[in-house]
């Protein structure tokens, strides 16, 4: 899975880079309190995370990347305002390498948030990147 915060630069923008900081510190929390304690997280860059679920079926992850998107939307993450992220899920298997499915991630990612955000995209199986 890949998450995106949506709308991060408008936070640091108004609210500041230390209540982006505390959003970023509280969206990790929620992570780690609705994922698996074998699924890792990595914060890919600024406001973008990845997920990976390791033996999860495409079904499964959709439904993993589907509760964490409400569970971070439900969280208090800033009190002046809802905060949102947008997920591309993306299989991994022995056919493709880290970099194709990052790209099919990415992908996915990009079309969520092109779907209006808050929202999740999950790739077909055998979809090109």
């Amino acid at each position: 899975l890949l998450l995106d915060l949506d709308h991060f630069k408008s936070i640091n923008d108004v609210y500041g880079h230390a209540a982006g900081d505390a959003v970023l510190v509280r969206l990790c929390q929620v992570l780690r309190q609705h994922t698996r304690a074998s699924d890792r997280i990595f914060r890919y860059g600024g406001e973008e995370f990845a997920v990976i679920a390791s033996g999860a079926e495409p079904e499964a992850a959709g439904r993993l990347a589907e509760n964490l998107r409400a569970a971070v939307a439900s969280a208090a993450l800033l009190e002046q305002r809802p905060v949102t992220v947008s997920i591309g899920v993306a299989l991994m298997d022995k056919s493709s390498s880290p970099a194709e499915w990052l790209a099919q991630a990415d992908k996915m990612l990009y079309l969520a948030k092109q779907e209006g955000r808050n929202t999740v995209r999950v790739a077909q199986h055998g979809e090109p990147v």
